[in-house]
């Protein structure tokens, strides 16, 4: 493996005049995976060379890997990291429709009515429980709604 060969041939594709063309890169994230598992191989490559003691391969797949360290990252992680957060800022985000809010919002309120036996038996053990304070509070204050807001 060295500089010239195919196993380079996806540092060598990223063209300075291509860097900002967005088709090139329709999945960003797989090529920042691309470079850290080319990375691995290479290391692995590496390692294999010092095992049986190919000092010439071992050179060049070093050379490989440092060109990677190089020019990988300023030339694709960096765009693809760019136009991944570009596209996760310009992602449409719909809201739902008005009527939809409606009918769940009085959906919530039927499922979330109290019965009123479970009210008188709540308000019973309140009142048992409570001090002299807190049963003059539950005598004189009242239930308010405002705006549809139970207070």
């Amino acid at each position: 493996m060295h500089k010239d060969s195919a196993d380079f041939g996806a540092v060598k594709a990223i063209k300075e005049e291509d860097m900002y063309d967005e088709t090139d890169l329709d999945s960003p994230s797989n090529a920042i995976k691309l470079g850290f598992d080319l990375k691995r191989l290479i290391n692995i490559k590496i390692g294999m060379c010092i095992e049986q003691g190919h000092l010439k391969e071992r050179q060049e797949a070093e050379d490989v890997l440092t060109l990677m360290n190089i020019f990988w990252g300023s030339r694709v992680t960096k765009l693809a990291r760019v136009l991944l957060e570009e596209r996760r800022f310009n992602k449409v985000q719909s809201l739902p429709d008005t009527e939809d809010l409606k009918k769940l919002n009085m959906y919530l309120k039927v499922q979330s009515l109290p019965d009123t036996e479970d009210l008188k038996k709540l308000n019973m053990y309140l009142r048992e429980r409570s001090t002299t304070f807190e049963k003059h509070l539950l005598k004189s204050q009242e239930v308010m709604e405002i705006r549809g807001k139970v207070i």
